[in-house]
């Protein structure tokens, strides 16, 4: 008789445990749901601190950016306090350097198209002669032709291409 009885009790103990299983695996389940739920949350959590995190690193890219700009415009300020506006001929016009820069640099001529967008170009002399220069900055192909003064009679051409003096 122990021995039927053993085995009722074994039966019911796991029965009982298997109830208790069920149980727990009820509660997993209740649950499954709100940590699905939670997980869900998390991932777009994890998505939005990444979309944050580009947007931040595209901001910082654009503030070295303009602390760049800022710098360049700032150099390119006090450049340009050493250059006055000229006037090579009626209706022609460039930037030379001020007199109190003295011996320091080298006499030129800087494109005042140039000058007023920021960049400093040099005006190349294409023609040089007593009469007649003409100037060309290389960067805008800007060209200033820049008239010296009639020559005199005695150099004069005449419409036949010949010089005053050579005509007989």
């Amino acid at each position: 008789m122990a021995n039927w009885l053993s085995s009722v009790t074994g039966s019911l103990k796991a029965a009982s445990d298997s109830v208790q299983k069920l149980m727990e695996l009820r509660e997993f389940v209740k649950h499954a749901d709100t940590l699905g739920k939670l997980h869900v949350q998390i991932l777009d959590a994890q998505q939005m601190a990444a979309a944050a995190f580009a947007r931040e690193s595209d901001m910082a890219e654009e503030i070295r950016g303009l602390k760049s700009k800022v710098t360049e415009l700032e150099a390119w300020d006090a450049e340009k306090e050493k250059y006055e506006l000229v006037a090579l001929a009626p209706n022609v016009v460039a930037y030379a350097p001020k007199n109190s820069l003295g011996a320091c640099e080298p006499s030129h001529l800087l494109c005042a198209n140039c000058y007023n967008d920021g960049k400093k170009r040099f005006l190349q002399a294409v023609t040089q002669g007593q009469y007649f220069d003409k100037y060309r900055c290389n960067s805008c192909s800007e060209e200033l032709p820049v008239n010296k003064g009639t020559p005199p009679e005695s150099v004069r051409f005449t419409p036949g291409g010949r010089p005053s003096w050579m005509r007989g």
